[in-house]
């Protein structure tokens, strides 16, 4: 006999439980005062999971033991004063068996089959007897509360995940929380690699290296075709939007680290809830489409440029390409549909339903499909101005141009083939995850690879996106036409002129001090040459002044 918790209430089993199919639908369970569903369901999970490392007759006895022991059925028990929930708890023969079952697993089980816990037994014989007082009941009552061994569990009810997958209930793969299940319920845990950890980090380092590089020559163009010039023309305009665009691409590419783990919490891959997911999915869907949109406007002012045509109606195409831009990222952030997953780094569109093809794979293809409009063209006028010119240097410039815009297309193309070739072979991958869960079950992880493969496609793909900037900054930012704009900027002018200054300065400066150490040296050799004399008269009277001289000369050529 002891205490019991007379706040204790009873509640309906939740049916999305770890338990549901062991422990009846519509059960009522027992919660102490301190206890939820959520609490209770969490803390099975855990245990539940330990069972993966054990065989499949532990398995279906420890699924037993444990919901028996965390899902207690409830008793209402009526007294004069009011009504009270009592647990029935695990009965000592349940505990009994499955520790003999599950003997070489012992480790894996929370407690003793001996345990006490506020003077009672946690595994009776039979029953547990509870002791009411005239405060608590009304009336001085004894309250006997028979123990539990009537949950059964069987090959189709054990719900286990073999390690590293973590098992998910159904309410929680469905929530806004982003679980990768392979099976049932069985999740791809966060951070997780899905070629090695080497090739992980090896990805991690190229896409790091050349997106911050390209990031850098992003900013130049930034400076050159936007901050330095006095003003700025619509082509200086074209190209400053898609740096702009470039920049904030490469940036959501930078809010990484090595493991991906900054978008992983418990286990579960971040989304849009979360701050960082959100803020991270906005920048990449804002740069990619304000890179793509302006880049199609930088072919289109060299098609008309080529037809020696202007740019009419560009204060229109301004305003539609950044509100259009702005909102294919702003309505996927307001439908929270920005995710991080095992493959790729950070957050982006769902990769299911329309969200994807609406704000991103669309306005590509429709833009891809312009950008080669104009570079057919573009190559044929260039050939055709070649067989007339026959000028090296123009030659060279266009097919510069010309060679920029087709790796430009490559990336754009290439990213619309991996995602459709990605999606091909999704069900293949989580097959291969599964084999290799399996493997390690019965052979270890040292003995097992997952062997997914396709990473050289993942690093093809990284290389040619995070790329963009750096090509861009060979296109635009080498013209003998800027440095031409240069020359001609105020701006340019003046801060060139502000750092020349200063250089002066500080040369000057440098100067004077060397010039002070050299008279400083003169004035000393000339004290020493005056207390000689008196020791060596004669050749003080040749060697003095000459050695004074050169002191001197050689102090004014300093100054």
């Amino acid at each position: 006999m002891g205490s019991f918790d007379v706040n204790g209430r009873c509640e309906v089993i939740d049916p999305m439980s770890p338990c549901n199919t062991t422990i009846p639908p519509n059960t009522l369970i027992y919660l102490n005062s301190t206890e939820t569903q959520q609490s209770v369901t969490e803390q099975a999970i855990f245990y539940i999971n330990l069972l993966v490392f054990t065989d499949l007759n532990c398995s279906i006895a420890g699924l037993q033991f444990f919901c028996t022991n965390f899902y207690r059925p409830c008793s209402i028990v009526n007294t004069p004063s009011r009504q009270i929930a009592f647990p029935s708890l695990p009965c000592r023969s349940l505990c009994d068996s499955t520790y003999n079952i599950c003997i070489k697993y012992s480790n894996k089980f929370p407690t003793s089959c001996n345990a006490t816990s506020d003077g009672l037994e946690s595994f009776p014989n039979n029953e547990t007897t509870y002791v009411l007082t005239p405060s608590q009941a009304g009336q001085d009552k004894n309250v006997s509360i028979a123990c539990n061994n009537e949950y059964k569990a069987s090959n189709n009810s054990v719900q286990l995940c073999r390690s590293p997958l973590i098992y998910v209930d159904q309410e929680t793969s469905r929530s806004r929380s982003k679980y990768y299940t392979v099976t049932d319920n069985c999740a791809i845990p966060c951070p997780f690699y899905i070629w090695s950890k080497s090739i992980d980090n090896s990805l991690y380092y190229i896409q790091t290296v050349l997106t911050s590089i390209s990031f850098i020559c992003s900013i130049f163009l930034i400076l050159i075709y936007g901050v330095i010039q006095d003003k700025i023309s619509i082509k200086m305009e074209v190209i400053l939007s898609f740096a702009i665009g470039t920049m904030m691409f490469e940036l959501s590419y930078l809010m990484t680290n090595k493991g991906n783990t900054l978008y992983c919490s418990d286990n579960r891959y971040k989304v849009t809830s979360d701050a960082i997911c959100a803020i991270n999915g906005f920048l990449f869907q804002f740069g990619a489409n304000a890179t793509i949109f302006w880049y199609t406007a930088i072919c289109y002012d060299f098609f008309l440029s080529m037809r020696l045509k202007k740019f009419t109606y560009f204060k229109y195409v301004r305003i539609g390409l950044w509100t259009l831009a702005f909102l294919f990222a702003a309505i996927p952030l307001m439908g929270r549909v920005y995710v991080s997953s095992p493959v790729n780094r950070g957050c982006f569109l769902s990769g299911s339903g329309v969200w994807q093809y609406l704000f991103t794979y669309i306005p590509l293809w429709i833009c891809l499909a312009m950008i080669t409009l104009f570079l057919a063209y573009l190559i044929y006028k260039i050939h055709a101005m070649n067989q007339v010119l026959n000028d090296a240097k123009v030659l060279v410039y266009n097919a510069k141009q010309v060679f920029i815009m087709i790796w430009i297309l490559f990336t754009f193309v290439f990213v619309t083939v991996f995602k459709f070739y990605s999606d091909s072979r999704e069900s293949y991958y989580y097959s291969k995850i599964a084999d290799w869960v399996n493997c390690i079950a019965q052979n270890g992880e040292s003995r097992c690879l997952l062997g997914i493969g396709d990473y050289q496609f993942k690093m093809i793909q990284i290389a040619s996106t995070c790329s963009v900037g750096f090509f861009g900054f060979l296109a635009f930012g080498l013209e003998p036409s800027v440095l031409y704009s240069l020359r001609k900027s105020r701006r340019f002018n003046a801060l060139r002129a502000l750092i020349g200054n200063s250089i002066s300065r500080d040369r000057t400066s440098s100067s004077s001090g060397s010039s002070s150490q050299m008279k400083r040296a003169s004035q000393r050799a000339s004290t020493s040459t005056a207390t000689n004399t008196t020791s060596s008269s004669t050749i003080t009277a040749s060697a003095s002044p000459s050695s004074l001289e050169s002191a001197v000369s050689d102090s004014s050529q300093v100054q």
